[in-house]
């Protein structure tokens, strides 16, 4: 069965129309015509009473009408899924956490962040006190939530790095790299 005669068909029986039909789905008068005549030929039945003037759908039209926009919907769901399943994934962005209360403050940042970007896959990397520039120059990570302050010798080590303060709870944000994701003043 072709799906592009159920949707004409679903066309047709919301505007009962077969010129507003036919400007929906991109189709000239005859050719809607001769897709409807097809479907109705494939099932067997009579979908809709025409004439000159007027169209309405037949009992048999309004029995199937229902059942073929499930069957529509589905192929459009299924079509989502798999575009889903080959998409090329969205940026990822890698967070350090460094520091005691951090745990229970990253999922609240997380889902903030991801409310604003959600097209960027987080992982968030439980690391060791005192790892987290080292973390930043080898790659591992592209953000570091740490525990105010952030001290000098951090930023010595780091001088590139960005360091915002964005949670009044004394947490900070050091960047230590470009990512192809939002920078740190992004996040609050």
């Amino acid at each position: 069965m072709d799906l592009r005669r159920l949707r004409h068909f679903s066309e047709l029986a919301d505007t009962l129309s077969f010129r507003d039909a036919a400007r929906r789905v991109h189709l000239t008068q005859p050719a809607l015509t001769r897709s409807i005549a097809s479907l109705e030929q494939e099932l067997g039945v009579q979908l809709f009473d025409r004439d000159k003037r007027h169209v309405a759908l037949t009992d048999a039209g309004a029995r199937l009408l229902g059942p073929a926009r499930e069957l529509l919907a589905g192929a459009d769901t299924l079509q989502r899924t798999a575009r889903e399943l080959t998409a090329a994934p969205g940026p990822e962005l890698r967070v350090g956490l460094y520091g005691p209360g951090l745990a229970q403050l990253a999922p609240r940042i997380v889902e903030a962040f991801l409310t604003r970007h959600p097209d960027v896959h987080v992982r968030v990397e439980h690391e060791p006190w005192g790892s987290d520039v080292e973390a930043l120059r080898r790659g591992v990570i592209d953000i570091a939530l740490v525990r105010a302050p952030v001290t000098v010798l951090h930023r010595a080590e780091a001088p590139d790095a960005l360091v915002a303060s964005f949670i009044e709870t004394a947490v900070e944000v050091a960047d230590g790299r470009p990512s192809p994701v939002p920078r740190a003043e992004a996040l609050a």
